[in-house]
């Protein structure tokens, strides 16, 4: 076989296994008017669970990167004056974990903020998520915030943390992702009724799990110590 076609055939079986591993994901969506979450998981773990009559609320299925690979909340920023919108109208990372999805899940983290637009946590962004915003900033529009109606990084090194991240022309196509994950939770949670299982019981094993193991994720020490003061306008009227 010669070097074309030995080329040809490992992009289609990439193509081939980039496609499944989408069709194998489901997320369950929590969404309002303050914020918005998507627990992302691998909804093959789960039926192969059913088929082997294992429940499926078993912290040992869903964590350890077996079934759930990635988690997001995001959530609409304090303002510290009368802006209707602050921050550029975007939502804020409050947090994020996905190893190995990361573009996905900071994909639904644009999907589920109603403008489109991301701003980096507030209080703190770990090492890790820093250089992802830095990445964003060479690939998406970006627009500086003001110290008026948002809090800010005040540090040199920390100045790339303060731009909203601006995604909004692909909204519709992120939506329609993160609304596709939903239905086939939704099919998930029939076939676990069908078992004889109890789905919302199934939807609160996700919760807890996901948020123990953002929680563990995440060392306290490294940058979720860090306090930023908060600045508020000295030109806001009531």
């Amino acid at each position: 076989m010669n070097t074309q076609l030995l080329l040809e055939k490992i992009f289609r079986r990439i193509l081939k296994e980039s496609s499944e591993e989408k069709s194998d994901l489901a997320a369950l969506v929590n969404s309002g008017d303050e914020q918005g979450s998507a627990i992302i998981y691998l909804k093959s773990k789960i039926e192969e669970a059913l088929e082997n009559e294992k429940d499926v609320t078993d912290s040992g299925l869903l964590g350890n990167m077996k079934a759930i690979v990635g988690y997001i909340l995001v959530k609409k920023p304090e303002s510290y004056s009368i802006a209707d919108e602050p921050c550029n109208g975007a939502w804020e990372v409050n947090k994020s974990w996905g190893p190995g999805y990361g573009k996905l899940v900071y994909d639904m983290g644009y999907a589920l903020s109603p403008s489109g637009i991301l701003i980096p946590d507030r209080t703190r962004v770990s090492a890790k998520a820093q250089m992802g915003w830095i990445k964003a900033s060479a690939k998406y529009k970006k627009e500086e915030l003001s110290d008026t109606d948002c809090t800010t990084y005040k540090k040199e090194d920390e100045q790339h943390l303060n731009y909203s991240f601006d995604r909004s022309g692909e909204l519709s196509s992120l939506q329609s992702r993160l609304k596709s994950m939903q239905n086939a939770h939704n099919d998930v949670k029939n076939k676990i009724k069908e078992a004889g299982q109890d789905p919302r019981s199934f939807e609160q094993a996700l919760n807890a799990v996901s948020s123990s193991t953002f929680m563990s994720a995440v060392p306290m020490g490294e940058s979720r110590s860090r306090k930023l003061r908060l600045f508020k306008s000295s030109k806001i009227h009531t």
